[in-house]
């Protein structure tokens, strides 16, 4: 009977969609429905053989393509595939900022599932914020946080945000940007722009640290920034004083 029930609702399900998007549109939604179901199951498995997730009952690890994730169709074609970070670089790159920690927010532009928030949870960070525009990573993100426990942690304040990076607002602090080739070159010079403005309305001292920097050119391009470290991994930028730029 169950059974029955189930397969009358789907079938209404696939009736409804039909009328809204046509064959073609139901077929398309299909299919991405199961790219998705198949990334995930794949993720899934992956994720069972990694150290940090078993270690700390979390869930972090695994690749998604762009494709499985649930953002629409204009916004995908600018996203990159989820990876999550590497721990030893990314210790590497905040070990290597010369910095007051605790005068800084740590942001993580593109998040995923939130395993750079909790890594800089080491560090006497002001605050730390993921922002992350796929809902269903997002999820995962709050609830590793939630979950995450670790004697090492000096920051507490870690939230995870379900925003598109372009409409995000910048916070008035000094903030250290990390970014794990998150998106193309469309969306990196809209997230500049936008900084940059900030920067302009108020002064503060703001570093950018670019993680397999597929894109660097538009950060170099960028008048504003310097390098501040550079190795064959990543790049770290810091922001001109303004007579400078």
């Amino acid at each position: 009977m169950i059974a029955l029930r189930t397969a009358s609702a789907l079938r209404r399900e696939i009736r409804r969609k039909f009328r809204e998007v046509g064959i073609g549109g139901a077929i398309k939604l299909g299919v991405r429905k199961l790219i998705r179901e198949l990334c995930e199951f794949t993720s899934s498995k992956k994720q069972d053989l990694d150290p940090f997730d078993l270690k700390y009952r979390t869930d972090t690890s695994g690749i998604i393509k762009p494709g499985c994730l649930d953002i629409p169709d204009d916004k995908v074609v600018h996203a990159v595939q989820y990876q999550t970070a590497i721990v030893d670089v990314f210790l590497d790159i905040l070990n290597s900022l010369s910095i007051s920690y605790e005068e800084f927010l740590f942001v993580d532009m593109g998040s995923g599932k939130g395993r750079a928030l909790l890594l800089a949870s080491h560090y006497p960070f002001k605050g730390i914020i993921g922002v992350e525009f796929s809902e269903n990573l997002h999820k995962i993100a709050s609830s590793n946080i939630s979950i995450y426990k670790d004697k090492l942690q000096q920051c507490h304040r870690i939230q995870s945000v379900c925003e598109d990076v372009t409409d995000f607002e910048t916070p008035k602090e000094k903030i250290v940007f990390y970014l794990f080739n998150p998106f193309d070159d469309h969306v990196i010079r809209s997230i500049l722009s936008n900084i940059e403005d900030s920067i302009r309305r108020h002064f503060r001292d703001i570093y950018f640290a670019y993680l397999k920097p597929v894109h660097r050119d538009v950060f170099d391009q960028a008048t504003f920034l310097q390098i501040f470290k550079e190795t064959n991994r990543y790049v770290i930028y810091k922001n001109k004083p303004f007579e400078l730029s």
